[in-house]
């Protein structure tokens, strides 16, 4: 598969190095990396589409549809790919794919144009990628290995968010399909990479809370004793967001995967921005008023 590196930037170079200095700056170095516009060096058809097929992709229940249509090989038999959305709502994805020249009718069901290496977890970091690119403003990169990197596999997302590196660890398994070295991997990632802030996203409107925070306490404890669990336990910013020391978020994707994104960016710049407005009293108002 063919990576995006420094030399074949060209629109994107800018955005490439906001997030390459910053990791650079911790004395790293790419071995891989894409930016979003790398689906439509994949997925030509999509290049003039990708308005409307962002829009699917910001539903939960296309991401799912996909995760079936993208399970087996191009052929597919379309009586498979109702396990998470009813018959109707397929045979409407199906056609809105056609439209996109994304899946196409044939003798004996359907076949879709994806490549073949394609699969649901790099859709996603996809996904994540451009929503932070385009709706935070926050230039990111994603599949990115590091050169040097004690611990195995990629970074899903590093991105450089108002000057800070962000990294998250996306998982489009439900929770039952995430175990603890998996956890463990992220905080490994963390350790040496420094990022300002971590997210671990599931992508699932199922609770984390039951297994994959129980996860974290246990990883911390092995990681870094049971007192630094105490210092810094797991705690919920609302429903099904959770934070370690305001810095390292969980949450599932339940409402809409932007909302939860824009809940954790407010929350850690509630606590660290050190330039926030402090409400004042009326008379100090009236004061600085004169």
């Amino acid at each position: 598969m063919e990576k995006t590196d420094a030399s074949q930037c060209s629109s994107g170079e800018e955005r490439f190095k906001a997030v390459s200095h910053l990791v650079q700056g911790r004395g790293f170095h790419f071995t891989q990396a894409h930016l979003p516009e790398a689906l439509f060096q994949k997925l030509p058809q999509l290049a003039s589409r990708r308005e409307r097929f962002l829009t699917l992709m910001h539903r939960y229940s296309t991401r799912l549809f996909l995760h079936d249509l993208l399970a087996g090989g191009p052929e597919v038999d379309p009586t498979r790919l109702t396990h998470y959305v009813g018959r109707d709502h397929a045979a409407r994805l199906i056609e809105q794919l056609k439209v996109m020249d994304l899946v196409e009718q044939t003798d004996t069901g359907l076949r879709h144009r994806f490549p073949q290496w394609l699969n649901p977890g790099w859709l996603l970091e996809w996904y994540l990628a451009t929503v932070l690119s385009e709706e935070f403003a926050s230039p990111a990169l994603f599949n990115v290995g590091l050169k040097g990197a004690r611990c195995g596999g990629d970074y899903d997302v590093l991105a450089c968010w108002l000057g800070r590196l962000l990294y998250i660890e996306a998982k489009s398994a439900p929770p039952k399909g995430i175990h603890n070295p998996q956890v463990a991997a992220f905080l490994e990632r963390i350790e040496e990479l420094k990022p300002d802030l971590a997210i671990f996203l599931n992508d699932t409107h199922l609770r984390v809370k039951d297994k994959i925070v129980l996860m974290f306490e246990e990883e911390i404890i092995k990681l870094k004793g049971l007192k630094s669990l105490q210092q810094m336990p797991v705690l919920r910013v609302q429903e099904q967001i959770f934070h370690l020391a305001h810095s390292i978020y969980i949450c599932n994707s339940k409402r809409d995967i932007r909302t939860n994104l824009r809940i954790i960016f407010q929350h850690y710049l509630s606590y660290w921005s050190k330039t926030s407005i402090v409400f004042q009293s009326k008379e100090e108002s009236q004061w600085r008023g004169k």
